[in-house]
């Protein structure tokens, strides 16, 4: 016969004690985050000269911290995320700890409405025109990086290196349209 106050009044009928484990199951899908990135080489009439896609990331440090305190204050505009976009020519491996680009050369600010925005299927997109005078002349493009301020020098959310065919040749009067996704997922 079991009675209503078995093991709580009475040894030897409660529950066994739940586990950690119990409570919190391993193998939860795990959220991520990664880049996809396409660059196009636009000679001066207009034609696409390259057109290079790129996927793979670092997202830097500053920029998860920056998502957990968008998070927890309520406030998630992507304006308050990302403010601009940098390209450079170094080739030195990216690291999560990265605040930089080490050879920027050229940047754009991404406050106007459509700069960034959410394109679906958990991505964030973030779209750019580098005049052929940013940077001026040729130049061998090897980075890219998304910050959340829009002078572009500080707090780097995210960083491409563009390595063998991914690195981008422009021309002294090329410009450069490019496309940045954060694509956030599930394992």
């Amino acid at each position: 016969m079991v009675s209503t106050l078995d093991g709580i009044t009475r040894r030897g009928r409660s529950r066994p004690a739940q586990s950690f484990a119990d409570i919190n199951p391993p193998h939860h899908a795990p959220a991520g985050a990664q880049n996809r990135i396409r660059v196009q080489v636009v000679g001066p009439d207009g034609t696409v000269k390259q057109d290079v896609q790129a996927e793979g990331n670092i997202v830097a440090t500053y920029g998860l911290s920056r998502i957990v305190a968008l998070l927890a204050g309520g406030s998630m505009n992507c304006s308050d995320w990302i403010g601009g976009m940098r390209i450079g020519t170094d080739n030195t491996a990216a690291a999560s700890t990265d605040t930089r680009l080490l050879a920027s050369t050229g940047s754009v600010d991404l406050t106007d409405s459509g700069d960034v925005a959410e394109a679906g299927a958990r991505t964030l997109r973030c779209v750019a025109t580098f005049a052929s005078d940013n940077p001026a002349g040729a130049a061998q493009i090897r980075e890219i990086g998304i910050y959340a301020s829009s002078n572009v020098t500080t707090g780097i959310v995210a960083r491409k290196d563009l390595t063998g065919a991914e690195s981008v040749n422009k021309g002294a009067s090329d410009s450069l349209n490019v496309s940045y996704d954060l694509v956030f997922t599930t394992a």
